[in-house]
């Protein structure tokens, strides 16, 4: 939960996405849209090529997890 309002999902007037909406959905607000000299199109390829931070953490959370069956495979012998 961001506790912020949503923004408009689309740019006033048209039916663009907003990159404010996109950013908003998330996480932390203006890590890109308060970015100077970025144009929409370039807020919205940067947010579209982003990870969600908190995907991201719970990714590695289990990855470093003790029971993480990646923890667990066999090592690659010499012969790779």
């Amino acid at each position: 939960m961001t506790q912020r309002a949503a923004p408009r999902p689309t740019v006033t007037g048209t039916r663009r996405l907003s990159a404010e909406f996109v950013e908003w959905m998330m996480g932390p607000a203006g890590w890109v849209t308060e970015t100077d000299g970025l144009s929409r199109a370039a807020q919205l390829h940067l947010l579209g090529n982003a990870v969600v931070p908190l995907q991201a953490a719970h990714a590695l959370d289990l990855l470093l997890s003790s029971d993480s069956p990646f923890l667990r495979m066999p090592q690659v012998g010499n012969g790779w």
